[in-house]
């Protein structure tokens, strides 16, 4: 045999290595005959009896032969030689015991050969040996035979028993170049066995003895997943190898699940993997910013709702509890500090009753009232509207603008904005009974990476509650997956300590109470000691892959009863390997994950994101209704508005003629050939979008009663008429559901002061008022009823920012504003400019007495 791994060579080479050069060491051993033994065991005795013939005291001697029952030559001890024999005569004892216990086999016939480039090279690399060897234990030590002929010289060649074969042969105690040492593992190698149930089980892993050899398997109980899962490790370690495994034991059991991804993009793999399996297992991926897909997403600002039943009702989420949750987010996401806090606060609540939200309830503060939510555009203007009331000082208020302009435009803009804001959106029912990837690496900003990953939460969160909430268990029914969970989930530290601390708190709380819901967290991070410390504490299963930072294994280590030599070991655990510990153990085990990853290199197509999306708005063409727009069709739309600014106006000026209760602006017959060229999809998509934006900026004035989707849906008919015929298109005159809460008395005016009959009797129509409007009309004929209803018309009108509010929107500058290319405060400038936008049209009279400030008017008539 070859003993490349002599236990001298490590020390050879660590003190000797640069005095002896280039060396070879060469063990061979071969099994000794059993007649060698009595021979070198008889060779063994020599040096006994020559110590017996030295002893140096007759009474020594005369006290051997008095003993009757005694040896007639006991046995010699160290005492009776001298000093310079004692070593050899106790190794002489030694071997012969060694001999004495060889004689029934194990004998072996060793020699030790050295090489050198030279002969004096090979002597003194043999001397180094003979010196280093570590033979302590042993009645041996080695000395140099001399030269050898050959390889097969064998002269140098001695019999000894296993124990000094094993000696020599052994592997180096400490590392030596091209040798590594590995210490086994001290895991627990038997899994705890629970009873069977309901839910039945996943297959985790094998679990590895302490030579890392498979010995069984570790199945967790789908009872333990739904008391959620951990899973952290170093870059390369596993983590999604792991994750992915679980995702795919899950979709065999037939359980929906979801992936939230900030960074790379793995889990798409899976729908390769997934199609190996029986049955329909489609993976969607939601991709925010993928030009080429349907843009899916939802307004954070939206609690959750389920659809109507069957007696029409509709069951929503509390809007306060939702609000609260909200404002958690926006704390936790952005770090914020005061006293953005109490702003953000303000804003919130402003921002529902502003649109006429009862927050107390969570129902319209108008008893048959239709108000819509607000976006993060209304909550960015309200939230500045709240800086300037609450009086704060220059530098003061112009931070907390900074603050809010930059934060909140960021979730308006970009890919974020595409999804928080303006597409499809997303029915979290089908998604709870889908196979999911949130891909959200495109999203630049890690503030607005965790806002979205939050935002997702919140609403998975809200729909677990309204769908499960009445029947709470323990049954296991969807898995979410977050991986780089210390983006939302951070330990507060430093300057983080304080609200926003709260806010993390209370995300914490809030996931892991969702098992009540039957909902199971995958939470995966390559930090631990990022993280809150609850997170780690409220999962059931811990599975740690390779982490090489002490104060990581601290983290998750003490969660798991992990010792000292155990953590020594994660430290370099392989790729798939991974400690594992589930309710129900004492100690957790080595696991090694199977490797699915062949699958997943199958070209596997994903499912198209429309399984999961709506239309995007009830304004929306024939074309778009059958096919939803794409991102890049959507943004052919915006910059198709942008081209024709006659097109954007005209929609504008259509909603606020419905605000107004004037005639619908009309096309000149050249702009109108001019839009007739656009592909249709195109221009559809253009009205749609133009038309939303127009009413949703204009909501906060409408009646009560009114929905913004009904003006939208509406205007939109009414823009596509106009311009598909000759551009007239005139709505009926008693449609004044659309009419601003501030010119809701107009047409009520317009028709007592046409009244041409005997004004000594009140308006037939008078009652039919009273009721519409919920208020008495007072007189006792039409002429004092007009008096009164002209006092309130003018009195709602009297300000001119409520008159602006209808006729430009809320935003500023206003999209009026920008097509005209000006600001009224821009004055007689503003004023030629309007005059020269309102050129494209016809009979545009009452729009610019709308546009120019009444005083201005006045001035020029």
């Amino acid at each position: 045999m070859h003993a490349a791994g002599l236990s001298a060579l490590g020390t050879l080479r660590r003190v000797f290595g640069r005095a002896v050069g280039t060396f070879a060491v060469e063990g061979v051993a071969g099994a000794a005959p059993p007649r060698r033994v009595p021979t070198e065991r008889g060779a063994s005795t020599r040096p006994v009896r020559l110590a017996r013939r030295r002893r140096t005291t007759p009474a020594a001697r005369g006290a051997t032969r008095a003993g009757p029952a005694g040896p007639r030559d006991p046995p010699v001890v160290p005492g009776e030689v001298g000093e310079a024999k004692r070593v050899q005569l106790e190794r002489a004892q030694a071997r012969h015991r060694e001999l004495s216990r060889a004689q029934q086999g194990n004998v072996w016939r060793i020699r030790i050969l050295v090489g050198g480039r030279s002969r004096p090279d090979a002597s003194r690399t043999a001397g180094v040996l003979c010196a280093a060897a570590d033979l302590a234990d042993q009645p041996y030590t080695l000395g140099s035979a001399g030269p050898a002929e050959g390889p097969v010289d064998g002269r140098a060649a001695f019999v000894a028993g296993t124990d000094l074969l094993v000696a020599l042969t052994r592997p180096p105690r400490r590392e030596v170049s091209g040798i590594r040492v590995t210490e086994p593992h001290r895991f627990d190698v038997t899994p705890e066995r629970p009873g069977r149930t309901a839910g039945g089980s996943l297959l985790l892993g094998r679990v590895l003895d302490a030579a890392y050899v498979p010995v069984g398997d570790l199945e967790v109980s789908t009872q333990s997943l739904n008391r959620h899962t951990f899973v952290c490790g170093a870059t390369g370690s596993g983590k999604s190898w792991t994750v992915r495994h679980l995702l795919a034991e899950a979709t065999r059991l037939g359980l929906p699940w979801l992936v939230i991804e900030p960074a790379k993009a793995e889990y798409r793999r899976m729908a390769g993997r997934l199609r190996t399996l029986p049955g329909d297992n489609d993976v969607v991926v939601v991709r925010p910013g993928d030009p080429a897909v349907p843009p899916a997403g939802f307004n954070p600002l939206v609690p959750a709702a389920l659809r109507a039943d069957a007696r029409g009702g509709r069951r929503s989420f509390p809007l306060q509890t939702h609000l609260d949750l909200m404002r958690a987010l926006f704390l936790t996401a952005f770090e914020a500090h005061e006293p953005f806090p109490q702003v953000l606060a303000a804003a919130l609540t402003r921002s529902y009753e502003q649109l006429g939200w009862d927050l107390a309830v969570g129902v319209p503060a108008y008893e048959g009232g239709r108000p819509r939510y607000p976006t993060l555009a209304d909550l960015q203007r309200v939230a500045t509207e709240v800086v300037a009331d609450l009086g704060y000082g220059p530098v003061m208020a112009a931070d907390v603008r900074g603050f809010i302009t930059t934060r909140l435009s960021s979730l308006r803009l970009g890919t974020t904005g595409r999804f928080l804001q303006g597409g499809h959106p997303l029915d979290f029912e089908r998604l709870l009974r889908s196979r999911v990837v949130f891909e959200i690496e495109d999203v630049g900003d890690d503030a607005d990476k965790a806002f979205l990953m939050g935002a997702l939460l919140i609403q998975l969160t809200e729909y677990l509650r309204l769908l499960r909430g009445d029947n709470p268990g323990n049954e296991l029914h969807h898995l979410t997956v977050i991986e780089e969970a210390h983006r939302l989930l951070r330990r507060p530290e430093g300057d983080r300590v304080g609200v926003a601390a709260k806010g993390v708190e209370m995300f914490a709380a809030l996931l892991a109470e969702v098992r009540a819901y039957g909902e199971a967290l995958v939470v995966v991070e390559q930090i631990p000691s990022k993280l809150i410390p609850d997170v780690i504490k409220n999962t059931a299963v811990k599975v740690v892959h390779r982490l090489p930072a002490e104060d990581d294994r601290r983290s998750v280590g003490a969660t798991m009863n992990l010792d000292r030599d155990q953590s020594r070991t994660v430290v370099s655990l392989d790729s798939g390997q991974a400690a594992v510990f589930s309710d129900g153990m004492d100690r957790p085990l080595l696991v090694a994950i199977p490797d699915g990853r062949a699958a997943e290199a199958t070209d596997g197509v994903t499912a198209p994101v429309d399984l999961l999306i709506d239309r995007r708005s009830m304004t929306c063409g024939r074309d778009c209704q059958a096919r939803a727009c794409t991102l890049a069709e959507m943004a052919a739309a915006r910059r198709a508005l942008a081209q024709h600014p006659a097109l954007a106006l005209a929609t504008e000026l259509t909603v606020t003629a419905h605000l107004l209760n004037q005639p619908n602006p009309t096309l000149k017959p050249g702009e109108r050939r001019l839009l007739a060229g656009l592909d249709p999809r195109l221009l559809d998509c253009a009205v749609s979008h133009a038309v939303d934006e127009a009413v949703s900026v204009r909501s906060g004035q409408l009646q009560p009663e009114t929905s913004s989707e009904d003006l939208a849906r509406h205007c939109s008919e009414v823009v596509r008429e106009s311009l598909a015929r000759d551009g007239d298109n005139h709505c009926p005159d008693d449609d004044w559901g659309f009419i601003a809460t501030p010119y809701r008395w107009a047409p009520v005016r317009q028709k007592l002061k046409s009244w041409s009959r005997d004004d000594q009797d009140r308006h037939p129509a008078s009652a039919d008022w009273e009721r519409r409007y919920r208020c008495p009309i007072p007189g006792d004929n039409s002429h004092q009823q007009y008096t009164v209803v002209s006092e309130w018309a003018e009195q709602d009108c009297r300000e001119q920012s409520v008159r602006d509010a209808a006729t430009f929107g809320t935003s500023r500058p206003s999209t009026i504003e920008s097509i005209v290319g000006g600001v009224v405060a821009d004055g007689e400038l503003w004023d030629d400019k309007a005059r020269a936008a309102l050129a494209r049209f016809t009979k545009p009279g009452w729009v610019l007495h709308h546009l120019v400030p009444a005083s201005r008017m006045r001035r020029e008539s």
